[in-house]
């Protein structure tokens, strides 16, 4: 019989609901002194009391003591510290002199017996979960002798893979895995990035050979890496596996070190290839770097190798070297520096083709969808059926038509990091500019109010990202939530990706120094969407609905693009706008065209930015100059313009 079993049949048995409380509140440490009195009194009188007393306590001890292992290797495994749970209960109040030595109280002593055995049990997982996390990060050292773990010293973390496939099949490494002196990493194929503790990062492109020599840099023997380091005000006292540093000349200096020479940066973006011979050859994206030909290891000074001056170059942004070994045959010739070594001459050359190397691990989007970003995501994924509220700038996870009013003039949405705010645009003729965004930019050339518009700074139902494939249980038979019961064909959204639906009057500003922030390399440069009204004619024919709108794209309170008087017997509208590397944000609205708003539905299919890198901005067709129209926008210096 099972420990759970023999629970039920003991309390089944008796029926006894009052002892089952007693042992809950003794856990619970809500023991009050007459009910340790009464369940002394249960549990000395009944052999089967005690029985489920003791498995009670039992299994409560197991399961607090498993829970609290469970999280702490979490904890171990995540390197986060967590609150330890509070201990197990225990009797606050005085027992009595029979307790002592009785029945009871050896079922307690049982119980902390096997506590304080879990409690090792425990430990020893924590011990083993450690090992385990040492032996994984120095597997492959070429430290010779047993590695003591506690002179391990980590430089850095692994920030990034793609693709990984290892020399040597046993390798195992992930990314956070930290990154200790003498480790050596050898990739047969993909991309690899180690993060150093001062910022340097390291991209290894496989097949190559990489050490991590130093805190400072490394020992490329084969293969292709990019190094990107920052200024060298914060790099910081170099540690190495060696006894004395890279260079008693240079010591906080990054560098990697290869079979023919050392390339030191001078705060900068580089790339260095070795190939199967030895040869290296460095090149310059950003900044300066020193190549010096030679072969000298951490313990050597400059000196030890016996070079003559010139033995060294200085190369600038697009700037290429090679270094290599002196072929049988050939002469030495001065012009190109060359040196002898003790493994040979070695000179430098210009390569006549610069090597091409990865400057990033990750690709930066081409394209953000601005579904995803409404419905919660960062713009790289697929996420629809989320909303956001035009009111109070909270997350909608239900799709409700109702109205809405505010006289709030603008709302952040605090929970996304890409939405600026969303506001209801009050077009009361004696009402003040609408704010657009954070920044205070303002626009006072919407459409004025009339009787037929229903109440000023009015909208009805969310801001939704709705996905092109409805879930079956997604479909409504309530004619208002037009969203779901209309039926849209793919001339709304050419590309399949989904509608962002709004309905007058109602507006959302997209914050573009965000998507630049947290999308590294990835500079929005233009906003692309379909436009379209729902026609809702078949659902209420009996109303006769005449829904028109005015469509307005702005960036930063500049009105770029606009649809005046746009109906459902229009079709769509192409929505096409350029977007500056200074431009912070987007704002997207819908406002009543003076005929009321209770049919306004307006989609935009398939919402896009396009996005490019920063040396494409200068190739890009100039910037769209703002559409006027007689409007004002307001600045937050009090100024306007025209």
């Amino acid at each position: 019989m099972s420990r759970m079993d023999t629970l039920q049949h003991s309390a089944g048995d008796r029926a006894d609901v009052e002892l089952w409380e007693l042992a809950s509140r003794s856990c619970n440490d809500a023991l009050r002194p007459q009910d340790v009195a009464r369940l002394e009194s249960l549990l000395a009188g009944d052999p089967r009391a005690r029985q489920f007393y003791g498995f009670y306590m039992l299994m409560h001890g197991e399961m607090a003591w498993r829970l609290r292992g469970e999280r702490d290797e979490k904890r171990i495994r995540d390197d986060v510290h967590i609150s330890d749970l509070p201990p197990l209960s225990v009797l606050y109040y005085p027992l009595s002199a029979n307790f002592i030595g009785g029945p009871v109280f050896s079922y307690m002593v049982a119980s902390v017996v096997l506590c304080l055995m879990l409690l090792g049990a425990w430990a020893y997982k924590i011990s083993h979960v450690r090992d385990q996390h040492y032996a994984a990060d120095s597997r492959n050292s070429t430290t010779s002798g047993p590695l003591d773990r506690r002179q391990l010293v980590f430089v850095g973390r692994i920030t990034g893979m793609k693709d990984c496939r290892w020399a040597d099949p046993n390798t195992h490494t992930y990314i956070g895995a930290s990154a200790p002196l003498g480790r050596e990493y050898a990739l047969a194929s993909g991309l690899m990035e180690i993060t150093y503790k001062s910022g340097a990062k390291v991209i290894l492109e496989g097949p190559c050979s990489y050490k991590v020599e130093s805190s400072a840099g490394g020992f490329l023997t084969i293969g292709k890496l990019t190094a990107k380091i920052g200024t060298q005000s914060s790099k910081p006292k170099t540690q190495s596996s060696e006894p004395s540093s890279f260079s008693p000349l240079l010591p906080p200096l990054f560098a990697v070190r290869t079979p023919t020479a050392i390339v030191t940066d001078l705060g900068t973006e580089f790339g260095v290839e070795v190939a199967e011979n030895g040869d290296t050859t460095s090149h310059v994206f950003e900044g300066k770097v020193v190549v010096e030909a030679g072969i000298r290891g951490f313990g050597d000074s400059v000196g030890d190798t016996g070079l003559a001056s010139g033995t060294q170059r200085l190369l600038e942004a697009g700037e290429s070297v090679q270094v290599s070994r002196m072929r049988a045959g050939t002469h030495h010739d001065s012009a190109t520096g060359g040196t002898g070594s003790a493994s040979g001459t070695l000179r430098f050359t210009h390569p006549t083709t610069p090597p091409k190397f990865v400057r990033r691990v990750y690709e930066p989007p081409k394209l953000l969808d601005l579904l995803d970003i409404v419905a919660g995501g960062d713009g790289m994924g697929r996420r629809r059926e989320r909303g956001i509220d035009p009111q109070t700038g909270k997350q909608d996870s239900v799709f409700l038509h109702g109205g809405r009013t505010t006289d709030r003039p603008y709302a952040p949405v605090e929970w996304n990091s890409f939405v600026d705010g969303v506001f209801i645009p009050k077009l009361d003729k004696t009402s003040v500019p609408v704010q657009l965004d954070s920044d205070g930019h303002a626009f006072d050339g919407f459409t004025p109010y009339n009787s037929k518009s229903g109440p000023p700074g009015r909208t009805a139902g969310s801001i939704w990202a709705r996905a092109v494939e409805l879930n079956p249980i997604d479909r409504s038979k309530d004619r208002w939530h037009w969203i779901y019961t209309t039926d849209i064909d793919e001339r709304f959204m050419p590309d399949g990706r989904g509608l962002l639906c709004m309905q007058s009057n109602s507006g959302i500003t997209f914050d573009l120094a965000a998507v630049r922030r947290i999308h590294k390399d990835a500079r929005p440069a233009r906003f692309r969407a379909t436009v379209g009204m729902i026609d809702a004619e078949p659902l209420f024919a009996d109303k006769n609905p005449q829904g028109m709108t005015d469509v307005w794209v702005f960036v930063d309170g500049h009105l770029k693009q606009k649809r005046m008087q746009l109906r459902p017997r229009d079709g769509i509208s192409d929505f096409n706008v350029t977007l500056g590397p200074q431009d912070r944000f987007l704002t997207l609205v819908i406002t009543d065209s003076a005929n009321g708003a209770m049919f306004d539905w307006v989609v935009w299919g398939d919402p896009v930015l396009e996005t490019t890198t920063d040396t494409e901005y200068q190739t890009m067709q100039p910037e769209q100059p703002a559409v006027k129209g007689g409007a004002t926008i307001h600045n937050t210096n009090g100024t306007s313009e025209k």
